[in-house]
């Protein structure tokens, strides 16, 4: 009776973390059939040259370094030893910057490069890497944390991203 409680206490375990927050290693199967998702940034099309937008989980991922680029971001990629992997990180011209980790639930916002005033927000789908080596990010939480206003298109599938206009 007690090896079948261990059993059942280690499915129930694994069953927790199996879960689309800890999937942050992703394939191509886990989003093949889609119809193209497009991209919009202040009313013109944007398309990714590396890797293709997607939905997955009921979120847009678009390529980390491709739309930060796009949307006029310093853009880095730092490796790191340990379950963290590497820290990545967007940089506007005021010093604001987001820092992510994949696999990640939050995000760290530091306004104007000004450490003291940093602070955590919570996403509720995490940065994933594909098995191709590439970060794919959801582009609203990271977005808005620059005030950018994301929708969403289902009808086109269509993400629309706008600031300034």
């Amino acid at each position: 009776m007690r090896k079948l409680m261990s059993i059942l206490v280690a499915v129930l375990v694994l069953l927790a973390f199996s879960g689309p927050a800890f999937a942050w290693v992703i394939s191509e199967e886990d989003y093949a059939g889609q119809a193209p998702v497009k991209i919009l940034i202040n009313g013109k099309e944007f398309t990714c040259q590396d890797q293709k937008p997607f939905t997955l989980y009921g979120r847009t991922y678009l390529p980390f370094r491709e739309i930060g680029e796009a949307l006029g971001y310093k853009v880095e990629y730092v490796p790191q030893k340990g379950p963290c992997r590497a820290i990545i990180s967007w940089e506007d011209k005021d010093g604001t910057y987001v820092n992510l980790y994949p696999g990640s639930t939050s995000m760290y916002v530091v306004p104007q490069g000004d450490q003291s005033k940093v602070y955590r927000k919570s996403i509720d789908i995490p940065l994933v890497v594909k098995e191709t080596n590439r970060t794919v990010l959801p582009i609203r939480p990271v977005a808005e944390a620059f005030g950018w206003k994301v929708e969403w298109d289902g009808k086109t599938r269509t993400a629309i991203l706008t600031k300034g206009v």
